[in-house]
């Protein structure tokens, strides 16, 4: 039993740190790819061209364990419910539904475009709806590798059902 426990625990820190690394490096990249597309139009709104201080990102990676870890906590103990069996149809799902508890699914892409809509129909450069969604990609992405991360690398527990009326003995 402990060496079980033991072995979960490890998997699943191991899945965390995956995973943040995965998720975070993707936004990062895909944030530098889609501020290449709107930085002219943002103007001074966008992350530093020549990127953050070493200092800035090491501490976005560490902070972003945290989070991580809790939806890598919330996974364990949830992933057993979900009745797709495809490990990509569940990594899909897994993503969606991160994305929808955030808002990022509808909401924020929804407000991005008619924000940008609206705002910027009366700007010099005006700004099209679609730049409103490319501001999504970076989250959208980082959210699917996390999903994807999950799915593949964290533990899972083993459903009660299959366990009921079975003693574990030590």
């Amino acid at each position: 039993m402990a060496s079980l426990a033991w072995g979960n625990l490890r998997s699943g820190l191991v899945c965390v740190i995956v995973a943040t690394v995965a998720a975070l490096t993707t936004h990062i990249f895909v944030q530098g790819w889609t501020q290449d597309i709107i930085g002219p139009v943002m103007q001074g709104l966008v992350p530093p061209k020549d990127g953050y201080p070493r200092v800035v990102v090491v501490l976005a990676y560490v902070t972003a364990l945290m989070p991580t870890g809790i939806v890598a906590f919330v996974y364990y103990w949830t992933a057993d419910r979900l009745p797709i069996v495809s490990r990509p149809l569940r990594a899909l799902t897994v993503a969606a539904l991160l994305l929808a508890l955030k808002g990022e699914l509808l909401r924020q892409p929804i407000m991005n475009a008619i924000t940008y809509a609206y705002v910027f129909a009366k700007a010099e450069v005006p700004m099209p709806i679609e730049a409103g969604l490319l501001l999504q990609a970076d989250k959208w992405a980082a959210n699917l590798m996390l999903a994807f991360c999950l799915v593949y690398l964290c533990p899972v527990r083993e459903h009660r059902a299959a366990t009921a009326g079975k003693e574990i003995r030590g």
